[in-house]
């Protein structure tokens, strides 16, 4: 198992707005490293955000199985409606650790 995690904006400005519905990413398991091949396993998703919007920012963070047919992987990242922006993807084994630091550019 593996997790899935990204952070999704909109461009809008809507300060009403809850949850972003446009940004999705689907996770395709082609049968060779072309996107456009015939799958060799299933895909999953979409995925889609949840949880508080943060400075315009929302999250992605979903578990996801990799089928044992699978020898490549893409992501499909897709925007319903206007302009998308994703940020921060990143997959890792879901017993797997990872740490980011975001540094201001003036004070570091």
């Amino acid at each position: 198992d593996y997790v899935l995690s990204a952070w999704v904006k909109e461009e809008i400005d809507d300060p009403t707005i809850l949850s972003y519905t446009n940004p999705k990413i689907y996770v395709d398991f082609p049968s060779t490293s072309s996107p456009s091949s015939t799958p060799s396993a299933p895909g999953v998703g979409p995925y889609t955000a949840s949880g508080s919007i943060i400075d315009g920012w929302q999250r992605i963070e979903v578990k996801f199985t990799i089928p044992s047919a699978a020898t490549y992987i893409n992501l499909r990242l897709e925007c319903g409606v206007g302009n998308c922006f994703f940020d921060d993807i990143r997959i890792f084994p879901v017993n797997g650790s990872m740490k980011s630091y975001v540094y201001d550019p003036t004070s570091l």
